[in-house]
């Protein structure tokens, strides 16, 4: 029996077991035929067969409530035909109106029967209906809630939480496999105090690492625990519960856990894995999600202490870079600076000798600045300090010889010009 009919119950039968609906219109049925067989021709009680009738209406089998009427026909017929045997053979025509009148209210009350069937039936499916949008409804608010969140534990707590009121469970377990499946953590929420969500670290019961065994190996996605087999009975019994049903959390190749939902009551409607596989997807998907935030944190974790250790050893090595180039230039451009004062004079005048040995310096000397020079500008082009390599340029050049042509014409008319490029400095 579903929840489904267990309301239509409620509201048509006063909460009447349907097994005993039957039995008891046949025995209202013989009861009737009875006290109609034993009074006079003329006290006519057949029209207590309308009381079966109206009663199995709360059947929902509008099949027996047709047998019934042809029952309570055959009955009026037998009962009138033995009162007037009984009474010398002789039947009175008033007797027989009555009767008549009787019959035909068989197939009023019996059509009236039907049609409430049928309009508890239709009512039925309305509400069928009405649940189905209303766990949808609930669904969709539960797989918000779900997505709202980044954290792996708060999704879990979250899945069994929001799982009770929308999917209409008494109970709700999550087996997340963290850190095995052999030792899952266990989440737990009532629906007695849903906002509470117990967490165990201790190991279920042998029956239920069994069973989460065997539906993570057969990468199930909804299984239903049923009484038919004895392991069922048996996870049952340990589970607690009459009812239960499960659902894998699984994203690609991915499986977080199993999620058990129990109920006491009343069983799980048949189309009702539907909504438990979306939801349980949604679930595995908020879950994937948050594993790949945490694994995209701890790589940008490990590039950023990959970086500051970089950061460090090119420090490290600008500074003794740096040093060389300073322990190479400082000698040359004091030797630099000694020979051009020489040829200033500021030694005295310079022997026609050296004065070869100077130009020859200067050429030494361009050569042997320019490792160091090149070195420092490598480094900070590799560090990013500067964005644009140093090139030689020939425009210096072609402006000094400019400057040489008309400088003579200039410093006649008291003028002077230089030149200087932009690029080479």
């Amino acid at each position: 029996m579903t929840r489904q009919d267990a309301t239509l119950r409620g509201a048509n039968g006063a909460g009447v077991p349907e097994r005993w609906i039957r039995p008891v219109c046949l025995a209202a049925l013989a009861f009737a035929w009875a006290l109609d067989l034993v009074t006079p021709q003329l006290f006519v009680v057949a029209i207590l067969f309308n009381g079966p009738i109206a009663l199995s209406s709360l059947a929902l089998d509008s099949r027996f409530t047709r047998a019934l009427v042809v029952l309570a026909l055959a009955a009026n017929v037998t009962a009138g035909y033995l009162n007037g045997v009984h009474d010398g053979y002789r039947w009175d025509s008033i007797a027989i109106a009555d009767r008549t009148i009787s019959a035909l209210s068989f197939f009023l009350v019996g059509g009236l029967s039907i049609a409430t069937q049928r309009s508890a039936r239709e009512a039925g499916e309305l509400l069928a209906r009405q649940d189905r949008i209303a766990r949808e409804h609930g669904v969709r608010r539960a797989i918000e809630v779900l997505r709202s969140s980044v954290n792996s534990e708060l999704i879990r707590r979250a899945f069994v939480r929001e799982a009770l009121a929308p999917l209409g469970a008494d109970f709700a377990l999550f087996y997340a496999f963290d850190p095995s499946l052999d030792a899952p953590t266990t989440y737990r929420a009532t629906h007695a105090r849903p906002a509470e969500v117990e967490v165990t670290s201790e190991r279920p019961d042998g029956a239920v690492v069994s069973f989460l065994h065997r539906v993570s190996a057969r990468r199930e996605r909804i299984a239903t625990i049923s009484h038919t087999d004895a392991f069922g009975r048996l996870l049952l019994a340990t589970l607690g519960a009459p009812y239960a049903i499960a659902a894998c959390a699984i994203e690609h190749e991915t499986i977080f856990g199993t999620l058990v939902l129990l109920r006491r009551d009343v069983p799980f409607e048949p189309h009702f894995d539907e909504g438990l596989a979306a939801y349980v997807d949604q679930a595995a998907i908020a879950l994937a999600q948050a594993d790949l935030f945490v694994r995209l944190a701890e790589r940008n974790d490990a590039l950023a202490h990959a970086n500051a250790a970089l950061q460090e050893r090119g420090d490290i090595i600008r500074d003794i870079v740096y040093a060389l180039s300073h322990d190479l230039r400082t000698p040359l451009a004091a030797a630099r600076l000694t020979m051009l004062q020489a040829r200033d004079g500021a030694f005295g005048p310079l022997p026609r000798s050296l004065s070869g040995h100077s130009r020859a310096f200067d050429r030494v000397e361009r050569r042997a600045r320019a490792p160091g020079r090149n070195a420092a500008a490598r480094f900070a082009l590799r560090i990013g300090r500067r964005k644009h390599a140093a090139r030689a340029c020939g425009a210096r050049a072609i402006a000094e010889r400019r400057r040489r042509g008309i400088g003579t014409a200039m410093a006649r008319q008291g003028a002077a010009c230089g030149s200087r490029c932009e690029r080479c400095g």
